[in-house]
């Protein structure tokens, strides 16, 4: 292997290991390390699943990722390169950048549809965010605040029913804690649309909650996404933040 090849390689390893540590570091694993040492072929897997995280926003297709791994199989491997990187970066910069809009598109597309047939359905409500509310169970205790803890049970799911998260995993599904005013808008405002004893459907435009950049590869940026929520309880309340005194309070 010549020396050019071997820094071409190392240069698409450093590259690889880089996006996948990105991967690891923004999507920290909740499941708990498996008891029997995993094989090198499926931690080899594992790499590739953590690098589409960076490839999802482009709307690849399947003879895309086909000659995406030609490339990479050809300078992993320190081949001759059927076409240079550094030759087209340019075209390379502008191709990825307009397969990325595109995707982006339509993908807001697909979304401003989806909401829009889930806001005919009977009972449901549109906020001024874009927020489709559908009450499925009336609750009748006390609707909770931005600064409230709330326990819920909860499913996210995509256009196409897909689950991304959820509470209700396992034999007895342990529901979740959190401060109402610190997750995405779309929760924050649809939980807080609910009253304790409720359940409810929330669908939520990108703007308000994973946006342009997504979370890739489960939420694609642009993503229209939804969730089913049932509030189990208020559990404690935040002291909100006080203001400073004014000059005319006493301030300094």
């Amino acid at each position: 292997m010549t020396a050019l090849r071997m820094c071409r390689t190392a240069l698409v390893l450093s590259i690889a290991l880089s996006l996948a540590g990105t991967a690891f570091a923004e999507e920290p694993a909740t499941a708990a390390a498996p008891a029997t040492k995993t094989s090198d072929q499926d931690l080899l897997y594992a790499l590739g699943a953590a690098l589409a995280r960076n490839l999802a926003p482009l709307g690849l297709e399947e003879d895309d990722l086909t000659a995406v791994q030609e490339g990479l199989a050809a300078a992993v491997l320190g081949k001759d390169l059927r076409v240079e990187p550094r030759a087209v970066a340019a075209e390379l910069d502008a191709f990825l950048r307009g397969r990325a809009e595109g995707a982006l598109g339509r993908e807001k597309e697909a979304g401003a549809t989806f909401r829009a047939k889930a806001a005919e359905e009977p009972g449901a409500r549109t906020s001024e965010s874009g927020i489709v509310y559908l009450s499925t169970t009336e609750g009748d205790g006390p609707s909770p605040g931005a600064n409230d803890t709330v326990r819920v049970h909860y499913t996210g799911t995509l256009r196409d029913g897909t689950v991304f998260d959820t509470s209700r995993d396992g034999d007895a599904p342990t529901p979740a804690e959190f401060v109402l005013g610190e997750v995405v808008p779309c929760f924050r405002d649809g939980i807080g649309m609910m009253k304790v004893g409720g359940r409810a459907k929330i669908v939520c435009p990108p703007e308000t909650a994973y946006g342009d950049r997504g979370s890739p590869p489960a939420i694609l940026p642009g993503a229209t996404i939804s969730f089913d929520v049932e509030l189990l309880g208020v559990v404690g309340s935040a002291p909100a933040a006080t203001p400073p005194p004014t000059a005319e309070e006493g301030g300094s």
